[in-house]
This record gives C-alpha cells, sequence and structure tokens, in this order.
C-alpha cells in the first residue's frame, strides 16, 4: 500500500534540512503556504515525530515530548510569616 503523504513528507524534510533542522511545524506549515500549497498545520504536525525520529535518538525525542508533571513546592518560605 503507497503512501498517499510520500510527497508531502517528502517537502518537509527539504524544508526542514533547507533550513538546517531549525524550522519547526508552525514554520514549515507557513513555508508551504508561501508556496502556494494550502496544508493544514495538524497535516504537518502529524508527520513531524516521524521526522525527528529520522535525526534524534528515539530516547532524545522521548524525553522532549513527554509530559511534564507539575511539581508542587514543599518550601513555604515564600509565604510571609
Amino acid at each position: 500500500m503507497a503512501d498517499k503523504h510520500a510527497a508531502l513528507k517528502e517537502r518537509i524534510n527539504s524544508l526542514y534540512h533547507g533550513n538546517k533542522g531549525r524550522y519547526g511545524y508552525r514554520r514549515i506549515t507557513a513555508a508551504l503556504g508561501h508556496n502556494g500549497e494550502v496544508v493544514n498545520h495538524k497535516k504537518v504536525q502529524c508527520q513531524w515525530p516521524l521526522i525527528l525520529t529520522h535525526f534524534w535518538p528515539i530516547e532524545l525525542t522521548h524525553l522532549l515530548t513527554a509530559n511534564r508533571r507539575f511539581s508542587a513546592s514543599n518550601d513555604s518560605s515564600h509565604l510571609p510569616a
């Protein structure tokens, strides 16, 4: 079964590499729009983890995309006496 988004992935890849990995999904979506191609940001964002895992180790990608939990401070010295 052929990937129907293969051409889009290739364009995303070329924009990402053409800008030395400095473009995120928002800038890539904007660049595609400036080139006359209307692509929803969610479509680019869905392809984004696939782009990142090709160039970064999976462990690093997991750390960057992991949910951060709120850590309550037990230090009450900042409260007025």
